[in-house]
């Protein structure tokens, strides 16, 4: 039976399907930035001038990262961030998963974040013009999400699922361009034990909350942005 008109418009305007095994993630409505940024904003100038980003993990799964008062570009990568990893979280079984932050996969994590590097060294030679790499605004890979948590299917690691080019940023697994101070934050969740956590029979992790707020959508990043030519977020 032939496509109706309506049929033939909805087909058109439906996403593309992300590589097998990633989650694509919703993109935000026209308006929920201006609310989620001016939020975030109030927040970040109401703490101390020298207020410190913490991360930590409660004994429900639950992490909690606080930002402080890194830069505006810092914050919003860590809420992107989070929104991702949520995304991928809520795609598990059971909706959590163990962290298993091992040799291995330290070592598969670099690899991949390597190659995305190369790959894309246009970017990030913008990205980092000017910058020294101990300069906090340096530009490094983030891996979404960090392969401590990540769940391999059939045997599938993050390397051969998720897209090393620029259709990876802003998929789960996937990767985005992170500030140096931004990615040191979300890195310490690699680091949250059963100890640390008061969790039994090892750290879990359900959820992350981004200085009180269980992200909503993906934020756009000025300087990805220019380098880009275009918002891989919105």
């Amino acid at each position: 039976m032939p496509k109706t008109r309506s049929q033939t418009r909805a087909a058109a305007a439906a996403p593309a399907a992300g590589p097998p095994g990633v989650v694509k993630a919703p993109r935000a409505k026209t308006g929920t930035h201006t609310s989620v940024l001016q939020k975030l904003k109030q927040k970040r100038e109401a703490r101390a001038f020298n207020a410190r980003a913490w991360l930590r993990l409660d004994s429900s799964g639950v992490c909690y990262i606080d930002t402080g008062r890194m830069s505006d570009r810092s914050q919003r990568e860590v809420y992107n961030y989070a929104f991702l990893v949520n995304q991928y979280l809520r795609s598990q079984r059971g909706g959590k998963v163990k962290i298993k932050s091992t040799k291995g996969v330290r070592e598969a994590q670099g690899t991949f974040c390597n190659t995305v590097r190369s790959v894309n060294k246009d970017l990030f030679g913008t990205l980092n013009r000017g910058k020294s790499k101990e300069d906090k605004m340096f530009s490094v890979v983030a891996h979404v999400p960090d392969e401590c948590i990540q769940v391999r299917s059939f045997g599938a690691s993050h390397n051969q699922t998720a897209s090393t080019g620029p259709g990876g940023i802003g998929q789960s697994p996937g990767w985005m361009p992170m500030t140096r101070q931004a990615n040191s934050l979300v890195a310490h969740l690699g680091k949250q034990t059963a100890n640390s956590s008061g969790q039994q029979g090892g750290a879990w992790v359900t959820e992350l909350r981004v200085d009180g707020e269980i992200p909503s959508c993906l934020l756009p990043v000025k300087a990805v942005s220019d380098a880009l030519g275009r918002d891989p977020y919105t």
